[in-house]
């Protein structure tokens, strides 16, 4: 749905998922993914506060930097660019 552009639809499937399955393993990676349909909308206060709790439930640390390079780009965009900066510099990589 996200990727047709049926956004709508997609938050609907998404909060629904999060209301059914709180505990499931991928809670983290739906608000993430609301968290970018949001950010394209450009609806910045929900997108990141979906990016703050996409983090809350992240499943691995990996998934960590995907969603703050994520919540990022949503403080560059509200031109907050020492809030984005400060989450580029945390993102530390695997090398």
């Amino acid at each position: 749905l996200y990727q047709k552009g049926a956004h709508e639809a997609a938050i609907l499937k998404i909060n629904a998922f999060i209301k059914k399955r709180p505990e499931s393993s991928m809670v983290g990676q739906m608000y993430n993914l609301g968290g970018l349909i949001y950010l394209a909308r450009k609806d910045l206060a929900t997108a990141q506060t979906a990016f703050e709790r996409a983090l809350r439930f992240s499943p691995e640390p990996v998934f960590d930097h995907y969603v703050q390079y994520n919540l990022a780009t949503v403080h560059f965009e509200a031109k907050k660019f020492r809030e984005s900066r400060a989450l580029l510099l945390a993102i530390q990589p695997e090398v």
